[in-house]
């Protein structure tokens, strides 16, 4: 692929969307993601999410945060791996 047609891509619209599109998916992934400690397992979510605040732009991490919490009202199931109880 030519250089400047990645140059093209990246100062184009489409690159912060598909940073967001990436986060979001980095934070389904992580909070599914379970450390099993005694007695209480933890999730990656917090990790990532850190990590998206830390390597993205405010709005970009402000707008992956937010997409993912969206998809999490929608019902759908991407906050835990639904083990809860006792």
């Amino acid at each position: 692929m030519n250089i400047s047609v990645l140059k093209n891509l990246t100062k184009s619209g489409f690159a912060p969307a598909i940073r967001i599109l990436s986060a979001i998916v980095a934070l389904v992934v992580g909070s599914k993601l379970t450390i099993f400690l005694h007695p209480v397992p933890i999730t990656l979510q917090t990790f990532v999410l850190y990590m998206i605040i830390l390597t993205m732009s405010p709005r970009e991490a402000f707008s992956a945060a937010l997409g993912w919490m969206f998809l999490g009202v929608t019902s759908l199931p991407i906050f835990t791996s639904h083990f809860g109880g006792p």
